[in-house]
């Protein structure tokens, strides 16, 4: 009985805090920002290795 009342306990103060701190949290938030006019850099992908080189280097 014990357990099943601080359990009771530990989930409403659990509850009171989310609400709290959903409730702090201002309307007009924006959690991803508009994308900027700009377009970023590409990256160039890696160089891969040569097939002759790649199976030199796994020799025994």
């Amino acid at each position: 009985m014990f357990r099943a009342l601080a359990l009771l306990v530990v989930g409403y103060a659990a509850y009171r805090m989310g609400r709290e701190f959903i409730a702090s949290v201002p309307s007009d938030f924006d959690p991803v920002p508009a994308p900027s006019a700009t377009p970023k850099r590409h990256r160039k992908p890696a160089a891969k290795p040569s097939a002759k080189a790649g199976a030199a280097a796994t020799t025994h």
